[in-house]
């Protein structure tokens, strides 16, 4: 979520106002998964059960229904192992 994420890049700093920049802009588009895509998100959550948490159900969720889409993560660990559309590999862009 974009409240995670900003959580995670420091609360009230200066990238996370270029990420709510991006948002403003454009550049990043946010969509709203539930309650459309919660059975979806359940049955990944299932599938995996000891990895999976409703945050990185929903980035496979995503990446299924823009299947063009990277999944940018720092979690590679995880999203290696996910498969969308059963059995598919994610396409990540990851830091090494």
């Amino acid at each position: 979520s974009l409240g995670e994420a900003c959580h995670h890049l420091g609360g009230n700093t200066g990238p996370v106002h270029a990420l709510l920049n991006l948002v403003r802009q454009g550049a990043i588009r946010l969509h709203a998964l539930w309650p459309e895509h919660l059975q979806r998100t359940q049955e990944l959550m299932i599938k995996y059960p000891e990895r999976m948490d409703p945050a990185d159900a929903s980035l496979v969720v995503l990446s299924e229904l823009n299947p063009r889409a990277l999944v940018i993560t720092v979690d590679s660990g995880d999203f290696r192992v996910y498969r969308r559309f059963g059995h598919q590999a994610i396409p990540l862009l990851t830091p090494e």
